[in-house]
């Protein structure tokens, strides 16, 4: 158990008492702000300090704005998350009075204009809209967009209700169906709208309920986002609409409203959209019973629902994995040769780069099924024994990915077609004869593609992966990677290679290594074949080592040929 004693000497040194809470230890006292002292109550729900203590305002001061970041409607304080700092062990109490220099710091900062600053990089959590996948992709021209369809995947025991919003009902369907999404609307209308500047709050007013208050909100920060508003409004009435949707698109973040316009259109017999859009909005003055004056505008009856959309196409997801670089191999051919260990991770890996995607097709190529000794370092699982591999992981790709292009072919058509199409090859056979003939067709110019070899070091000493572009590239018989005490090996001299038989006939023979052994080899591979996509693949050569018993290190480099290669001085 956590020993609390210097925190409690701490806190009550400082002025702080100890109070009862139910639901935490809980002291109160006060922090320092612009000269005067602030109330708060510091809460405890963690004993064990792996979450940061708490810290409510119990006095707002007037100073900081009533919306802002880092204050929730509670009070409390969002001063630190628990992922950006942990309390030393050895001195507790020290450091939860340095989490009340934090929180003062904090206000300080909101009072100096950072409120509304800090409330652009966290809009989504002050939106509070109900998330909404979107899956139309960000390079979406703005505009009216006429064949949007709302679809649904109902609550269930192990997760929530789930909508998402794109383009084309039927072949949404046939795309998400598969996790259980319905079609609600078929044919919604959106208008895209991009902002000029990035999405913030008011001072008050927030957040915005009505359409009155979402032109009030743009227009408070001048932004051009409100023209698309307007023009959301002439589209209902040019397409008597009774609910339409409107995406803004800013620098920093999105939003989205479901505007409800049904009531002001039916109220409204207008000419023309320009007409109506004005006397939407028109203003005007009333007295209340008290005397105070009022000022309204039909637009007050036009309620809104507020969205987070959270981008789901591939372009938007696919650039976590590539800060650097929306491409990666996005848009391109890939052909991977190879579904066993190595390959059944790096189809996985390759998709996650880009593979298959806008444009791009991932083409898989393997013979064999699945067999009960390909179950302990595999991808694939027991439902897939003698399945064939292509097959399995190709539906295992389509389960994981929408939208992704996966196909399965033969190496040998496509080798006899000179790999027409295909702009990277990826071999992950760490069958040396048949790396080594295709390390043979390259040199004799039968295709153009780059290639990247991935295997495993003798068993499961390393992982290797090289990449063969050009003839400025050392070929693959330059290297020694399989020869133990080799330049190029990952194994010492000497490395005895272990062989086990696995059912007791002549075809079992294996050799055994570790899954993590093909799961580095997968990485290795992957990073190659972005760094190429990138135009970045040095070094073309890169190693890891697993057994640091029988293996030694291997730098990563990029070589040239080797004028004593025989496979070379024959081809060139």
């Amino acid at each position: 158990m956590t020993d609390l004693s210097s925190v409690h000497k701490a806190l009550t040194e400082t002025g702080f008492k100890q109070v009862r809470s139910p639901l935490s230890l809980r002291y109160t006292g006060t922090i320092s702000f612009k000269g005067r002292q602030i109330p708060i109550n510091l809460d405890i729900f963690d004993k064990s300090f792996k979450r940061l203590p708490a810290i409510q305002l119990l006095e707002r001061p007037t100073e900081i704005p009533s919306v802002c970041a880092h204050i929730n409607h509670n009070g409390y304080l969002c001063y630190l998350r628990d992922d950006q700092a942990h309390l030393p062990r050895h001195n507790l109490g020290g450091a939860v009075l340095g989490c009340l220099e934090v929180a003062e710091q904090l206000l300080e900062r909101l009072a100096n204009g950072g409120a509304l600053t800090d409330f652009q990089d966290e809009f989504p959590v002050y939106w509070g809209g109900l998330p909404l996948l979107i899956d139309i992709p960000e390079e979406t021209k703005p505009g009216l967009l006429t064949d949007v369809a709302l679809l649904k995947r109902p609550k269930s025991p192990e997760s929530d209700c789930l909508y998402l919003l794109g383009r084309d009902a039927s072949k949404l369907q046939v795309l998400y169906s598969r996790w259980g999404f319905e079609v609600l609307s078929p044919s919604l209308k959106m208008r895209v709208v991009d902002s000029d500047k990035p999405l913030g709050a008011m001072a008050s007013t927030w957040p915005p309920k009505t359409l009155t208050d979402l032109k009030t909100w743009l227009l408070s920060d001048r932004n051009s986002a409100v023209k698309g508003l307007y023009d959301s409004v002439k589209d209902a009435f040019e397409h008597k609409l009774d609910k339409l949707l409107l995406l803004i698109r800013a620098p920093n973040t999105s939003c989205c409203v479901l505007i409800d316009i049904e009531y002001v259109r039916k109220m409204l017999p207008c000419r023309n959209a320009a007409d109506f859009m004005r006397s939407v909005f028109r203003s005007s003055e009333k007295i209340d019973q008290s005397g105070v004056k009022v000022i309204k505008s039909r637009a007050d009856r036009a309620a809104i629902t507020r969205l987070e959309p959270m981008p789901a196409d591939p372009g938007s997801w696919l650039t976590r994995n590539m800060p650097d670089s929306k491409a990666g191999l996005a848009g391109k051919n890939v052909l991977l040769i190879g579904c066993g260990a190595i390959g059944g991770h790096l189809a996985d890996l390759l998709a996650k780069s880009g593979a298959g995607f806008v444009g791009g097709k991932l083409m898989l190529s393997d013979p064999d099924t699945l067999s009960v000794g390909n179950i302990g370092r595999h991808v694939l699982g027991f439902g897939d024994l003698e399945h064939k591999k292509t097959s399995s992981i190709r539906q295992q790709l389509f389960d994981c990915y929408p939208r992704i292009e996966v196909t399965e072919v033969t190496d040998q058509e496509v080798v006899a077609t000179g790999m027409v199409g295909i702009d990277l090859v990826v071999d992950a056979t760490g069958n040396q004869a048949l790396s080594l003939y295709l390390n043979e067709l390259k040199l004799k110019e039968k295709f153009d593609a780059p290639i990247v070899f991935a295997w495993v070091a003798g068993a499961g000493c390393g992982a290797q992966a090289y990449l063969f572009s050009n003839g400025k590239d050392a070929c693959l018989n330059c290297l020694d990677y399989s020869v133990p005490g080799g330049s190029s090996s990952v194994m010492r001299k000497g490395y005895e290679m272990t062989l086990k038989n696995s059912a007791g006939s002549c075809g079992d023979w294996l050799v055994p290594f570790s899954a993590t052994a093909a799961m580095h080899a997968a990485a290795l591979a992957t990073d190659l074949a972005v760094g190429w996509a990138k135009g970045k693949p040095n070094p073309r050569f890169r190693s890891i080592t697993l057994d640091y018993e029988g293996g030694k290190t291997v730098k990563p480099i990029s070589p040239t040929p080797n004028l004593k290669c025989p496979a070379c001085a024959i081809n060139h």
